[in-house]
């Protein structure tokens, strides 16, 4: 994980187009990290446009730390702090970008960052459903704790990203839990009863013939949480193997690697075969043929 994780991280989406998000950043390194960030993969304002689908409406940041974002153009939006602030974060921040800065940086320990935000995502109508798909977290660092709740109005079903995420499904929401390594897509897409979307926040776009439960199945098949395990299954086997191999080695080195004791005569008890060679016999007495 590093020197720096997201021990715990909930999120809370309504249709409504309302995103809470809180973090816990847990940080383990001394005089290492200024910002503690997130970054979205979407055009992200600090007021509504028509060129960003998510707009930052509060954060709540630790005490003696500035609050900022850097939007979808590159500008940076701070309620307080000076311009060597404002300019450390033009010059290191991404584009699409919110979090807290600290210029004396973070001391290690546990920090507490939450957002709300506003979203309009794109909503895909077929023939038989809605799709819709949001994509909290792309390039992130690990996250040991997640907890996201989504409301079950409407929802016939849930795909979550990582797909090792687990879902359970309460009275009136569905909770995804688990945790995410690094840079491995945060999110969920969720197929919907045809024309739901029409009372949700975000814009309809109608594909015409096209099965959404069909083109959701297939961009998340079946053996893909087998494919999430992967990494997991080989650092298992991985360790398995550097406990089995040197007691394996050492029973080979036992059995077939040690030099075998002989007892050689000094006379022979039989003749020798005459078919052997004079050679042969020097190789056998590893004296002179000559004097046999």
């Amino acid at each position: 994980e590093g020197d720096l994780v997201v021990s715990e991280y909930r999120a809370d989406y309504s249709f409504d187009g309302s995103l809470h998000e809180s973090y816990q950043y847990e940080v383990r390194g001394s005089d290492t990290y200024r910002s503690l960030n997130r970054i979205f993969a979407t055009p992200v304002s600090s007021t509504p446009s028509e060129k960003a689908h998510v707009t930052l409406l509060s954060s709540s940041v630790p005490q003696r730390t500035l609050a900022y974002l850097k939007d979808y153009a590159g500008v940076v939006h701070m309620k307080e702090g000076d311009d060597t602030a404002k300019k450390l974060i033009q010059e290191r921040a991404q584009n699409n970008e919110a979090g807290a800065l600290n210029p004396g940086y973070f001391d290690p320990g546990e920090w507490d960052i939450s957002y709300s935000w506003k979203l309009t995502p794109p909503i895909e109508r077929g023939s038989d459903a809605d799709h819709l798909n949001i994509d909290l977290a792309t390039e992130h660092i690990p996250y040991s704790g997640i907890t996201i709740t989504i409301p079950a109005e409407g929802v016939l079903k849930v795909y979550p990203h990582p797909v090792s995420l687990q879902v359970t499904r309460t009275d009136d929401q569905y909770i995804l839990t688990g945790t995410a390594s690094a840079d491995v897509p945060l999110g969920f897409e969720l197929v919907l009863q045809r024309g739901f979307g029409d009372g949700m926040a975000g814009e309809v776009q109608d594909l015409g013939q096209v099965s959404i439960s069909q083109m959701a199945g297939d961009a998340n098949p079946w053996y893909s949480s087998l494919l999430a395990e992967f990494p997991r299954f080989t650092f298992f086997v991985g360790i398995f193997m550097l406990i089995l191999i040197p007691p394996l080695l050492f029973v080979i080195w036992y059995r077939k690697g040690r030099e075998k004791p002989f007892t050689v005569p000094e006379h022979l008890s039989v003749i020798p075969d005459s078919s052997l060679k004079p050679w042969m016999v020097s190789l056998i007495f590893a004296g002179d043929p000559e004097t046999l």
